[in-house]
């Protein structure tokens, strides 16, 4: 067997955009939409993208350091190992 492959790095960036008119929903008037959108690189060149959706716009950078230093240097097929029970 050869090596496993490895996530070399982890992004993230938060897409914000501004909605007009504004809507209500159960969680109250809308405003904006946000999302987190995640890159994943490996060792071996394989690029993955997700995203998070957020409907407002904070964001905690201390998960975000927590998962990237969970992720980095693991091995990309064990992702149901690497992801705690509750985020998703």
């Amino acid at each position: 067997g050869g090596s496993a492959m490895r996530i070399h790095s982890v992004d993230f960036t938060v897409l914000k955009h501004a909605l007009a008119p504004r809507y209500g929903d159960a969680q109250g008037l809308k405003a904006h939409r946000a999302t987190l959108v995640v890159r994943v690189r490996t060792d071996g060149g394989l690029e993955g993208w997700g995203d998070i959706s957020n409907t407002r716009l904070d964001v905690n950078v201390a998960h975000l350091r927590e998962a990237r230093e969970r992720l980095v240097g693991a091995s990309a097929l064990d992702a149901g190992r690497l992801v705690p029970p509750g985020w998703c």
